[in-house]
């Protein structure tokens, strides 16, 4: 049973979901992820790290230049560029992301598009759901992961690229709303599993 027929909180997003509506079909929830710069609580130990490492390959790069052995000097160069990625270059690429993602919900499908570079438009039917997990902000913000979990991917965001070839699930991330759109996928299949899990390090 549905809590509150007026969940819808993003109306625009709403309309634009409009187009991939099945007939019969009628968007219980829209919505987008936060927009702008996030800072996580990692950062409080990466930011520092990444600027103290930056400063020391620069230090070397600029030692090769003026010595006679050029050893070091590409290598240096190469790591440079990947922790000022680190430092800032992923903020703005996650930013960037998050801009161009909205999500819906209807009595029986989840959405999940991205209007990056391409176009891609995702759809997880909630019933065949068995588990989703929230893991809530203090700000009342949040991300629902729509499926199991298991090696808590939300502790190193963005890094589950690297795990080998398993493909962590879906989830709708950093919505303003997310403990009641967790509790309204909760209402609309009664056999799904529901848990909460904590930012560790996000």
């Amino acid at each position: 049973m549905i809590n509150n027929l007026n969940l819808i909180s993003d109306k625009e997003v709403a309309e634009e979901l409009q187009s991939e509506i099945i007939d019969g079909e009628k968007i219980l929830w829209a919505g987008r992820p936060k927009q702008g710069l996030i800072i996580k609580k990692s950062d409080i130990f990466n930011i520092p790290f990444s600027v103290l490492w930056c400063s020391f390959l620069v230090f070397i790069c600029i030692h090769e230049v003026q010595g006679q052995a050029k050893l070091f000097f590409v290598p240096g160069l190469i790591l440079t560029v990947i922790i000022l990625y680190a430092l800032f270059g992923r903020f703005y690429f996650d930013a960037n992301k998050r801009k161009n993602l909205t999500y819906g919900i209807t009595k029986t499908r989840i959405f999940i598009k991205s209007v990056r570079l391409t176009e891609s438009f995702k759809t997880e039917y909630i019933s065949d759901l068995s588990q989703i997990e929230i893991i809530e902000r203090k700000d009342g913000s949040g991300t629902i992961i729509l499926g199991a979990n298991e090696f808590k991917f939300y502790m190193l965001p963005g890094m589950y690229r690297w795990q080998g070839s398993y493909q962590p699930p879906p989830r709708l991330e950093y919505i303003n709303d997310a403990r009641e759109v967790y509790n309204l996928l909760l209402s609309l299949n009664p056999e799904i599993t529901g848990s909460e899990g904590k930012y560790v390090w996000g």
